[in-house]
């Protein structure tokens, strides 16, 4: 098998702690294996952004503003889409 050492990967999700769940446990654990591996992860979750509490279900955060936050803070990283209005 063959692997490039040293790539930059980006991880965008909104699934992450203080969230306890197998989603959150499967990112922490690929992001710690791929930093093994020389890899640069950067983690990209709710904490990076401002956020609110999901109405119905409080340990949840919600960024309402995240893509546009994201796009000033990462110029060119997200890619526009269906839900991606200017």
């Amino acid at each position: 098998m063959r692997c490039w050492a040293g790539m930059r990967i980006m991880i965008v999700t909104d699934a992450w702690f203080p969230q306890t769940n197998g989603v959150v446990s499967t990112l922490a654990q690929t992001a710690a294996w791929l930093g093994r591996f020389g890899h640069e992860v950067r983690m990209i979750t709710p904490r990076d952004f401002r956020s609110i509490a999901c109405p119905t279900y409080p340990e949840i955060r919600l960024s309402p503003h995240a893509l546009q936050e994201g796009e000033r803070a990462y110029p060119g990283m997200f890619a526009p889409g269906p839900a991606y209005s200017d």
